[in-house]
């Protein structure tokens, strides 16, 4: 695993636990369920980004957790969950 590699899967990490926390903060202000669903997103992407960064001291759990239907399943949650916060009326 290079550098690049790892700036990248733990920069996932903190860039989506700084959104997600962006997001709950803007949600406890305006109460819109929008804010809720795209909180749910980030923090998706968050445990994602978790999984990535634990992989690089951890290598099992890199081939478990990417050579499963787990990370597709996550994924397709992630989008769900940005596509209804953003098109809920």
């Amino acid at each position: 695993m290079d550098t690049v590699e790892v700036f990248l899967r733990v920069a996932l990490m903190g860039f989506s636990l700084l959104l997600f926390a962006t997001s709950v903060i803007s949600y406890a202000r305006v109460r819109h369920t929008r804010l809720l669903l795209i909180s749910g997103a980030f923090a998706l992407f968050f445990v994602k980004g978790l999984v990535l960064t634990m992989a690089i001291w951890m290598p099992w759990l890199d081939i478990l957790f990417f050579a499963s239907v787990y990370v597709i399943a996550i994924d397709f949650l992630i989008l769900i969950t940005i596509y209804f916060g953003i098109a809920k009326r």
